[in-house]
């Protein structure tokens, strides 16, 4: 199994439309782990890591969202994977 790692901001109005919640869930049920978090500039930052096919379900996902975001813009750094992440959290 390829394990990969992405760095992800997310753009648009993702605050305060159940985003890193969702994100949690949808990340959980693809083996992912990392986390998901609001930055001050209205973005959402995740770092997830695990079986490529569950990150790249998990990035197209990050282009829709929860049903009341309006993402404009998904950006995706490749990262090595470091295993020190135990389950997908909300970071605050």
């Amino acid at each position: 199994m390829t394990v990969k790692q992405a760095h992800i901001i997310v753009t648009g109005r993702v605050q305060m439309v159940g985003f890193r919640f969702t994100a949690v869930s949808i990340a959980t049920e693809h083996g992912l782990v990392g986390w998901v978090r609001n930055t001050r500039g209205n973005d959402v930052e995740i770092v997830a890591e695990g079986p490529a096919e569950g990150i790249d379900a998990f990035i197209k996902w990050c282009w829709i969202g929860p049903a009341i975001a309006l993402v404009e813009d998904v950006r995706v750094e490749w990262r090595k994977p470091t295993g020190k992440f135990t389950r997908f959290d909300v970071k605050y």
